[in-house]
């Protein structure tokens, strides 16, 4: 039997801070933690949160075999002496929690893919240690390329595993920014494979279910399931897991409601959604050109950002990027748009657009491994370019002209799908419905 090792590393705030402090303990002997004070003693060595609010909490190893003979087999290994742990793994294999993490099922959908189902179960009751944003992130090698962010997307039709229904992606703690602590991947001790090398990987949401929560927390002493809809390539593979989530200080000791009793710092810094519809122009997007609108809905806990505008890449369709532009502001999310082309003719089929936002709190050069950008990948579908005839558009001047008054009449909107783009050369009007057509211009009057 096959055995191949996934690495498996989860970040979670909630179990690294104290109540009025952002260090821990690094003796194993710390206070007991299932019933926590307002506040503990302070570490000496190791902050555990950051003002990026993003932090780690378990790291182990996993290997799946979808191709045993009695089934898939899937075990949880986890780690021990993994620096940058603290006394966390004391609290995690000591109690009040031994199975925090658990892969409850995995299964065939029907569709060549598999449906892994993960259970995070929150190890403390106290509504202290809440977290927010919390999100599993599966991650594969990676073969799709995308040149201008720097980034390496898995992509099942290059043969690369791929999470199919992410809510959204990230390059966090992707294999390198392996050295930077809780920020960064950890490499573990028994892992048996190089670590995935893609470095923008999908995840899923891990939320708890309650209609007051507005704002994607994690209430502590939940367990919440997501199912994983994962393509991988025949026979035993490999991915890596975390579990990242955000935290920050609440401002009300001892919390009784996580959603008014931490501030908005607490969820993630970077946008939380993107949303993205696609309006084609006139024929859309086809093997002869075109072109079609992305509308793009950010929600973010922030507010409205004016200075760092959503950037769409499509290199498979037109160079370099594109910046969107501000619509409008929305209670929920602000709505930015931009037109893509098909300036490379692709041919007909479907590509891969990647659009990013990065937060106000990125700092590229002080923490060039911590991407404070939210990505969303997209679909675009170019069709095979059909010679069809022109389309007429046309404008008037006027719907209530009065008898024998001449209305303007413009057609200039009209247009022809045409590969190489041809233009219009001949204009006709019926002006009474005859079917018997004038020659004239675009532009005409008529009473």
């Amino acid at each position: 039997m096959a055995r191949i090792y996934l690495n498996i590393f989860t970040i979670f705030s909630l179990l690294l801070v104290g109540c009025s402090t952002a260090h821990v303990n690094l003796d194993p002997t710390s206070p007991d933690v299932s019933e926590p004070v307002t506040e503990f003693t302070a570490g000496t060595r190791e902050t555990a949160s950051s003002n990026t609010s993003h932090n780690i909490w378990l790291y182990s190893l996993v290997y799946i075999d979808p191709t045993a003979p009695d089934g898939i087999e899937f075990e949880i290994l986890p780690l021990r002496q993994v620096s940058g742990h603290w006394n966390v793994l004391t609290w995690l294999e000591n109690g009040p929690c031994f199975d925090c993490f658990k892969l409850m099922n995995i299964q065939q959908s029907g569709n060549d893919t598999l449906l892994v189902n993960i259970e995070i179960t929150h190890p403390f009751d106290n509504l202290n240690f809440s977290g927010f944003d919390v999100r599993g992130i599966c991650m594969f090698d990676g073969s799709h390329e995308f040149p201008e962010a720097g980034r390496v997307l898995s992509d099942r039709d290059l043969g690369d595993g791929e999470l199919v229904n992410a809510d959204g992606y990230t390059s966090l703690y992707n294999s390198t920014t392996e050295g930077h602590g809780m920020e960064g991947y950890i490499k573990g001790n028994l892992a048996t494979v190089q670590p995935p090398s893609a470095t923008l990987n999908g995840y899923i949401r891990h939320i708890t279910e309650n209609p007051f929560n507005i704002r994607n927390a994690f209430f502590a002493g939940d367990s919440i399931s997501a199912t994983y809809e994962i393509d991988m390539p025949d026979g035993p593979f490999v991915f890596g897991y975390a579990v990242d989530s955000s935290w920050q200080q609440a401002t009300t000791l001892p919390v009784t409601d996580p959603i008014t009793d931490f501030p908005i710092e607490a969820n993630c810094p970077e946008a939380w959604k993107i949303d993205v519809t696609e309006e084609p122009i006139g024929g859309g997007l086809t093997s002869c050109g075109g072109t079609s609108k992305l509308l793009i809905d950010v929600y973010d806990w922030q507010g409205p950002d004016g200075t760092s505008m959503p950037v769409i890449e499509c290199p498979d369709l037109f160079d370099g990027t594109l910046e969107a532009t501000w619509v409008m502001d929305d209670p929920a999310f602000t709505r930015y748009e931009a037109v893509v082309g098909n300036l490379k003719y692709a041919a007909a089929g479907e590509y891969r657009c990647l659009i990013g936002k990065t937060s106000l709190e990125n700092d590229p050069i002080g923490k060039p491994w911590l991407d404070l950008t939210a990505y969303q990948v997209i679909p675009l579908a170019v069709g095979e370019y059909v010679d069809l005839d022109p389309t007429a558009v046309c404008e008037v001047s006027t719907l209530s002209a009065l008898i024998g008054e001449n209305i303007d009449f413009d057609a200039s909107g009209s247009y022809d799908n045409d590969c190489g783009g041809e233009s219009i050369v001949l204009y006709q009007w019926d002006w009474n419905g005859s079917g018997m057509f004038l020659e004239g211009s675009a532009q005409m009057s008529h009473s």
